[in-house]
């Protein structure tokens, strides 16, 4: 025992002082990204689809697609392409978002090779994160060089890629050279090609919930080791 009385007014100060726990900044940082892990990321196709490869001939191309975001905004984090064999790229390729009047939102490289990160079957560069508003159509396209090692799968005639149930798929987009592809006179459709990355917005009132949680846990942390140390005062 350390012979110290409870009763002693310098006690309690003891007490009082080693009680409060020391929060550093990097532990509360740690516990919102925790909570923000409900946000994850999602793709805007899930699989390439049933279609044949194909490839740019007689010229350089853009293909892709256009998508309907459904009733919740969405927010694109990442641009990727797909990787046939998953074992590298042969080319350097752009892949680009734009809205249907040919604006162009976001673009990025992918590097020829295995540079950037394969996630499933496609490889993807992070950028600048996006909102993307709900009931609105995009466009997707990735570039590829005349003669590419790097086919495509061109889905048509009633065959489809399969989109996340965030967003509807649309048509077939395509134009020569690397440039907004805004040719859609093959219909419904998609050539995969390009992909993206996206996480769901939360509504403001979930924000604040999540925020509510956060502050929550951290007073019940500092309950748990007030607590403690009253315990442990309380044997001695």
């Amino acid at each position: 025992m350390l012979g110290i009385s409870l009763s002693d007014p310098h006690a309690r100060v003891m007490k009082a002082s080693i009680s409060m726990p020391n929060f550093k900044a990097p532990s509360i940082a740690a516990l919102i990204c925790c909570v923000a892990t409900f946000a994850f990321a999602n793709t805007i196709i899930t699989d390439p689809g049933p279609g044949f490869l194909s490839g740019a001939s007689g010229g350089n191309i853009t293909v892709g697609y256009d998508f309907t975001v459904g009733s919740s905004a969405i927010e694109l984090t990442a641009l990727g392409i797909w990787d046939w064999n998953q074992d590298g790229l042969a080319e350097a390729h752009s892949v680009s978002l734009w809205d249907t009047a040919g604006n162009l939102l976001a673009s990025t490289l992918i590097s020829a090779g295995t540079v950037n990160p394969l996630v499933g079957e496609f490889r993807y560069a992070t950028i600048i994160p996006i909102t993307l508003s709900a009931g609105t159509t995009y466009v997707l396209g990735a570039g590829y060089v005349d003669h590419t090692a790097d086919p495509f799968i061109a889905n048509i005639s009633g065959d489809q890629a399969t989109f996340d149930p965030a967003v509807s798929p649309g048509n077939y987009r395509r134009t020569t050279g690397f440039a907004f592809p805004n040719d859609t006179s093959v219909g419904p459709g998609s050539a995969v090609g390009p992909n993206a990355q996206f996480r769901s917005v939360p509504e403001p009132g979930s924000t604040a919930l999540l925020l509510g949680l956060a502050v929550a846990c951290l007073i019940c942390a500092h309950w748990r080791l007030t607590l403690r140390e009253e315990q442990r005062w309380g044997q001695i």
